[in-house]
C-alpha cells in the first residue's frame, strides 16, 4: 500500500471493517450507520436558507459542504455548471451542456437512485446554503466499475472543494453502498483533477488515446485490497 493510501484510510479501517454490510447496492438491509462525515439528522448541522433539502435525502457532509440528492428545483443550478464551456473544457470532449442534456441527465439520475441507491448528488456550500457543484458515482454506458464524478462552479475554483468532498465520496461508496473499486477518468491534460484524485488515495491505473487526439487518464481505487493490506 502507497503512503498516500495508507495515510487516507488508515484512521477509519478498523471502523469500517467493523461496521460494513455486504449486500445489494441501495437495500435497505445494508444497515444505515453515520459513516464518514455523514449527518444524524439533527437540525444544527444544516445552514437555515437556501436549497440544502430535508436531511432524509443528505448523503454525507465534509467541513464546509453538504452532499445530497437532486431536485428539480436544481435543474438551473446544474445547468449554471455543466453549460460553462470553461468548465466542461475538461469534460465530454468539451462540450457543455444544454437545457435539455441537463433534464435527460436528471431523468437517469433518478432511476440510478432507483435502481442502485446512488448517482450524481448536489454539492452544496454548508455556510450559504448554495448549490457550488455535483459530484457522484455513475456506471457510464452501463460499465462494471462505479466512477466518481465532480464539477464545481468555476467561482468556487481553486478553494480545495474538490479535494474535500472526492474522499468523502469514496468513502461513502465504499461505506454505504459496499462498493469495492472505483475509478475515475480524467483528460490527460487536466494535471488539477489528476492530483485531486491522488491525494484521494486513487492510483492512476493506465491511459487511453481517443479518436479526437485526447488522451483519457484512469485511477482507480480497490478498498479490499486496502483492507488486505492495512
Amino acid at each position: 500500500m502507497s503512503e498516500r493510501t495508507r495515510a487516507f484510510f488508515w484512521p477509519f479501517l478498523d471502523e469500517v471493517q467493523s461496521r460494513l454490510v455486504w449486500g445489494a447496492a441501495g437495500s435497505e438491509g445494508l444497515g444505515r450507520t453515520r459513516g464518514y462525515g455523514e449527518t444524524d439528522g439533527n437540525s444544527e448541522d444544516i445552514p437555515e436558507g437556501g436549497i440544502l433539502g430535508s436531511m432524509t435525502e443528505a448523503r454525507f457532509q465534509t467541513p464546509r459542504l453538504l452532499v445530497r440528492d437532486w431536485h428539480l428545483a436544481d435543474l438551473p443550478s446544474i445547468l449554471e455548471i455543466y453549460g460553462d464551456r470553461e468548465a466542461m473544457r475538461f469534460v465530454d470532449g468539451g462540450r457543455p451542456l444544454d437545457l435539455a442534456g441537463v433534464e435527460t441527465w436528471f431523468e437517469v439520475t433518478n432511476r440510478n437512485y432507483a435502481e442502485r441507491g446512488y448517482g450524481m448528488f448536489a454539492i452544496v456550500e454548508r455556510s450559504s446554503g448554495l448549490l457550488v457543484g455535483c459530484g457522484g458515482l455513475v456506471h457510464p454506458g452501463g460499465q462494471v466499475d462505479a466512477e466518481v464524478k465532480y464539477a464545481f462552479l468555476r467561482s468556487r475554483w481553486n478553494l480545495g472543494m474538490a479535494s474535500e468532498v472526492v474522499p468523502a465520496l469514496l468513502r461513502h461508496a465504499w461505506e454505504r453502498h459496499g462498493i469495492v473499486r472505483v475509478i475515475a477518468t480524467s483528460d490527460g491534460a487536466h494535471a488539477a483533477s489528476h492530483r485531486v484524485l491522488e491525494k484521494s488515495g486513487m492510483i492512476r491505473e493506465g491511459s487511453k488515446a481517443e479518436a479526437d487526439g485526447r488522451t483519457t487518464i484512469t485511477h482507480a481505487i480497490e478498498f479490499q485490497q486496502v483492507m488486505d493490506q492495512a
